[in-house]
């Protein structure tokens, strides 16, 4: 049973505390041999996950289904690990929440290569490109109370004139912020940009299970776990009216971990958790300008 942080304080402080832990807790959240597993999707409806080769979805509903507010969560496999926070939060208030998210495929309409073998199928970029388009006339169709988009950065360009596909230029992936802001008829003041989380170099399971007594060998300092496009995220976000959330401390300070607390904090190297991400869900929520699911925890 997991129990929400009461507020970002609380937050702040364990992740401060965290690079002192050196033994994995006997109480941990998830066990380790289910944290690979442990997987936001898990708390939806699995049907609403998009294949790699689809461009569209049937209308997938959570949260309050008679909620009279529309809460839509639009981005890639970043925004499905942040499902069970924003389902708590949802149905808290009454949202009708509608994910829209495509593994492997940002919210940004940028070509991008395949992110397994970094190359250069069309089936997939079609189909990536398509799944652009379909969601984006959703999103206009439907006229969301709140739009809140989300993804991972470290994606590559397609390769050109036969050399290897290269990440994006600040300059590429600020013209794809700046397309999908242009295309969206959501007032700048109901969207949401919600960055990308820090990534840890190798997996976070597999390296707690290979060294349980030395945690801390398991972390990776906050200047490499930080993606180099995270600046152009907020800049992008904040020159086109739309807030950004930062997201980095609640999971690192001058070092990101693998436990906070005694929560497995990442199911591989760049995902979170479905376990963290309800240990966050009353921050997430306040950091929305939502009422945290959980009220009476985040009196002082």
């Amino acid at each position: 049973q997991v129990v929400p942080a009461a507020n970002e304080q609380v937050v702040l402080d364990q992740v401060a505390a965290a690079t002192k832990i050196t033994r994995v807790p006997k109480d941990l959240q998830p066990p380790l041999t289910i944290a690979p597993t442990d997987i936001g999707w898990n708390y939806g409806n699995t049907h609403c996950e998009v294949g790699v080769s689809a461009s569209s979805e049937h209308k997938c509903t959570m949260g309050d289904p008679s909620g009279k507010k529309l809460l839509v969560l639009y981005g890639d496999s970043h925004a499905a690990m942040w499902i069970p926070a924003f389902v708590a939060i949802a149905v808290h208030d009454n949202w009708r929440l509608v994910v829209l998210a495509k593994g492997a495929c940002p919210a940004a309409p940028v070509l991008t290569s395949d992110w397994s073998t970094w190359s250069d199928p069309g089936g997939v970029r079609s189909a990536c490109e398509k799944w652009h388009l379909w969601a984006v006339r959703w999103i206009n169709a439907h006229k969301p109370d709140l739009l809140v988009i989300t993804q991972e950065n470290f994606y590559r360009a397609p390769s050109v004139n036969g050399k290897p596909p290269t990440a994006f230029s600040e300059s590429q992936w600020q013209g794809g912020l700046s397309e999908l802001f242009m295309s969206l008829s959501t007032p700048r003041k109901r969207v949401i940009l919600l960055g990308n989380t820090p990534s840890l170099l190798q997996p976070g399971p597999q390296c707690l299970a290979a060294h349980s007594k030395d945690v801390q060998a398991c972390s990776t300092p906050v200047h490499l776990a930080v993606q180099a496009l995270n600046q152009v995220d907020r800049s992008a976000a904040i020159a086109a009216g739309v807030k950004y959330v930062d997201p980095t401390p609640w999971l690192c300070r001058m070092t990101c971990t693998a436990i906070i607390g005694n929560y497995v904090v990442y199911l591989d190297s760049v995902h979170l958790t479905a376990t963290w991400a309800r240990y966050l869900e009353n921050v997430l929520a306040q950091s929305l300008g939502l009422p945290p699911p959980d009220a009476s925890l985040t009196s002082p």
